[in-house]
């Protein structure tokens, strides 16, 4: 079973969108500070934490004891869970839904109420939930998911940040939807780290 990682993910809005070249959006993140070197060559999809990182996310608390290296660069024994990392998915031919089963609490598209215990009301056939209240059934797409799930066919993550632990600033989200004409937002979720 693979590991799972607490992680603050960022994805566009619009579930059908995701960047034509991976290679120029991860050069574009790089020159926003976002994004560091590739933590090592075989991973060229986990990078160490940007220039700009902590100007660009706010991390709450008195003093929060983040660590952004890894303890040993020797690649063989790098601890993906000791240190902050960001992880690009790769672009997805679909969009991908993702929720935190712990703290997901979705709203229906219906009638807008509220659900805790969602997941008795998942259908996996047709990636659709069942409202428990006016017993309406929509794609899990179409419910308001608030900072606990999204779909997307593109996700940034941003590894080892523990749920309300960090927030993207107004100026990154802006920046973001400047530089791709879409509207960016982000969940909590604690899950293996998306890899296709």
């Amino acid at each position: 079973m693979e590991s799972a990682y607490r992680q603050l993910l960022l994805c566009p809005a619009d579930d059908n969108w995701a960047s034509a070249s991976p290679a120029e959006f991860a050069t574009r993140l790089q020159q926003l500070g976002v994004l560091g070197q590739p933590v090592r060559e075989d991973s060229p999809d986990r990078f160490l934490i940007g220039d700009a990182f902590l100007q660009l996310f706010s991390f709450m608390g008195c003093a929060p004891s983040i660590e952004f290296q890894p303890k040993d660069n020797r690649d063989s024994d790098i601890d993906w869970h000791g240190f902050v990392f960001i992880q690009l998915s790769p672009i997805l031919t679909q969009a991908r839904w993702l929720a935190d089963r712990d703290n997901a609490k979705p709203a229906c598209p219906h009638c807008q109420r509220r659900t805790r215990d969602w997941i008795q009301f998942y259908h996996a056939g047709d990636a659709s939930l069942r409202c428990p209240h006016c017993q309406h059934s929509e794609s899990v797409c179409r419910w308001r998911w608030f900072d606990a799930g999204a779909c997307a066919r593109q996700f940034v993550s941003i590894v080892n940040v523990y749920p309300k632990e960090s927030l993207p600033t107004d100026t990154l989200l802006s920046q973001l939807q400047q530089d791709t004409d879409v509207r960016w937002q982000y969940f909590y979720l604690n899950a293996p780290l998306i890899k296709d």
